[in-house]
């Protein structure tokens, strides 16, 4: 087993929330017009952020290295918007550049750190009995994401989605299909080879999504969603492929006049199969759903709170299951003072390892704990600029451990803070 195959696979499946600290962003609403009636406008920006990383490089605490530094970031982005009634538009583009300069120690050292996408989407007769969109996300990352200080991962990532709508009388049924087609493919700039230049966690994904919702009132209605997808792995014979199918009913609305929500229970299994093509997961119950509540107690104040049990295929593994608890809170104070916070516990379940290297010592029974919180407070000047501070924290405990060249085994438990200064300016 390689050092490199371990520290990859202590990074796998970080809940989203936890992936980035979050932000500041001013909201104007002006923008450059682009037609007579001033409705299609299109917005320039920059955010800006400095501050402190203890751990860009998720150095496991077992190595007992410390790795932080100070860390900097510059992101212009744009957006355009053209609502309309047949057609409707909606793009957006941004560059978050950043570099760790590597005051406190050379070795974290790193001037090029790239996190970027663009995206539109099109929309044809919203609103109406029928009607189609069609859209498209590529993004381009280059940041720290393995347990080796200096390294970093590199892929690009296209997501292709299209949909159909059917609305009929009023709105109380609506009916959509959609598809989404992905593709996820990491580059070996540092040579270092192994499962990235084997092209092991490259991944080609189809997802086919049928949902009907009825509103049996104005403000509340029920949903029941059909998935069906198909994953493989195109450039290894190393892994299997998987054909996840997932079936959900829920109800979501407004309960309260204060408190708003969404139940939902279904079942779900990621079908995964061996390179062989035997069925792999055979032994997953399935059971998942997901209840989320929405207290607003004033107009300038939401709590939140909810549970989500999921299962999906993923690279390396035959699966994951996310068993996830979450919550948050915003405070809006004299206009221009905001304050949010949030916080989750994932314990996330694997199937049996997938792959031409061992990734850790727990091939089969790897269990993973992991906590995020994000605590961001800002300060708007004026619609188009704001300051304000950001700080995030996770920390991950597995039951895996790295096997280090000595046969000694190395726990690939982790903890980073991030805590950034930020300001955004929106036209």
């Amino acid at each position: 087993m390689t050092r490199f195959a371990a520290m990859i696979a202590a990074l796998i499946a970080v809940p989203a929330a936890a992936q980035s600290a979050g932000g500041v962003k001013a909201q104007n609403d002006g923008g450059v017009p682009l037609s007579e009636d001033g409705r299609s406008r299109l917005h320039l920006g920059l955010d800006t952020g400095a501050g402190f990383d203890t751990n860009p490089y998720t150095t496991p605490l077992a190595t007992d290295r410390f790795a932080g530094d100070v860390t900097a970031r510059i992101r212009p982005f744009f957006d355009i918007k053209a609502p309309g009634s047949l057609l409707s538009f909606s793009g957006k583009g941004e560059l978050d550049y950043g570099f760790l300069p590597g005051l406190i120690d050379v070795e974290t050292r790193n001037f090029l750190l790239y996190q970027s996408n663009v995206s539109a989407d099109l929309e044809v007769n919203r609103g109406g009995m029928f009607s189609f969109a069609v859209g498209d996300t590529l993004s381009w990352h280059s940041d720290p994401g393995v347990v080796v200080i200096g390294s970093l991962l590199t892929r690009l990532n296209n997501q292709l989605r299209t949909g159909i709508g059917w609305t009929p009388g009023g709105g109380t049924l609506q009916l959509r299909l959609g598809y989404l087609f992905g593709f996820l493919k990491y580059v070996d700039f540092e040579n270092r080879g192994g499962i990235i230049d084997q092209g092991e966690l490259d991944t080609v994904s189809h997802n086919l999504q049928l949902r009907a919702d009825y509103r049996f009132l104005p403000k509340t209605g029920v949903f029941l969603t059909l998935n069906g997808s198909f994953q493989n792995y195109p450039f290894t014979a190393t892994q299997g492929f998987a054909l996840p199918l997932s079936v959900n009913l829920g109800i979501k609305g407004n309960f309260l006049p204060k408190v708003a929500g969404s139940a939902s229970l279904g079942y779900s299994n990621p079908m995964s199969f061996d390179p062989a093509g035997a069925l792999s997961s055979a032994d997953v119950f399935g059971l998942v759903g997901q209840v989320e509540l929405q207290w607003a107690p004033s107009p300038m104040t939401g709590v939140s709170g909810g549970f989500q049990r999921s299962f999906d295929p993923i690279a390396l593994y035959q699966y994951i299951g996310n068993s996830r608890i979450y919550g948050g809170f915003t405070q809006t104070l004299f206009g221009r003072f905001s304050l949010s916070a949030t916080a989750g516990y994932s314990i996330l379940e694997f199937g049996a390892e997938q792959s031409s290297e061992d990734l850790t010592d727990t091939v089969v029974g790897r269990l993973d704990g992991h906590l995020d919180a994000a605590l961001n407070a800002s300060y708007f000047f004026f619609d188009w600029l704001s300051v304000g501070i950001s700080n995030t924290t996770n920390w991950r405990i597995t039951n895996a451990s790295d096997i280090s060249s000595a046969g000694v085994p190395t726990s690939l438990n982790y903890a980073r803070n991030e805590t950034l200064v930020l300001a955004s300016l929106r036209y």
